[in-house]
């Protein structure tokens, strides 16, 4: 009932390279967490759901993962960097703990950081056609993370997309409430 538009979960597949061998690709949705203008957070139950389905995901992925090559593609509804209240920002210097939990717990790479380290890339923005909140913070809340110790494809550039309204019956709409994340990937020794 506290969800928009779908339900959550997590999907696992392993798919067959013909130079590499076995891909892990996993993608996930979690839960979404409003912003509350009067108290310039975020709802606290909807937050410690989300980290409670970080946990599950972590665990899903470290037991089910079998090869070095590991993708997730993944709607965390997380911001990477931890938000202060007090200051009414994104802490810069401190990552959020979902983000941490595939940075650190399971030692993924964010794509889209590490080919554009100085650009927020914002996914969610509150006021495409969508969302309409002009209270809340705009936040990066997709990615693509993958495997880097070992692993032999390695991105080549990542972008933000689906950011440019489309044009139906003479109006103008976004896809989707977020934006999208695309990374281009290579095999390492080309």
């Amino acid at each position: 009932p506290e969800e928009l538009f779908v339900g959550k979960g997590a999907l696992h597949a392993i798919v067959q390279h013909p130079l590499i061998g076995e891909i892990d690709l996993f993608n996930a949705h979690l839960g979404s967490v409003n912003f509350i203008p009067k108290i310039n957070n975020f709802n606290l139950k909807q937050t410690l759901r989300r980290k409670r389905q970080s946990t599950q995901l972590t665990d899903f992925i470290l037991k089910t993962k079998g090869t070095k090559n590991v993708f997730v593609g993944l709607d965390l509804n997380a911001h990477e960097f931890f938000w202060n209240p007090q200051k009414g920002e994104y802490q810069k210097d401190i990552h959020g703990d979902e983000y941490k939990m595939m940075t650190k717990d399971l030692a993924l790479v964010d794509s889209y950081r590490l080919m554009n380290p100085s650009e927020d890339g914002m996914t969610f923005w509150p006021k495409n056609s969508y969302q309409n909140k002009k209270a809340d913070p705009g936040a990066r809340l997709d990615y693509i993370f993958h495997s880097l110790n070992g692993a032999e494809i390695l991105p080549d550039w990542s972008k933000i997309i689906f950011d440019t309204p489309i044009l139906s019956e003479n109006q103008r709409f976004l896809l989707s409430d977020h934006y999208g994340v695309l990374s281009h990937y290579k095999l390492n020794n080309s």
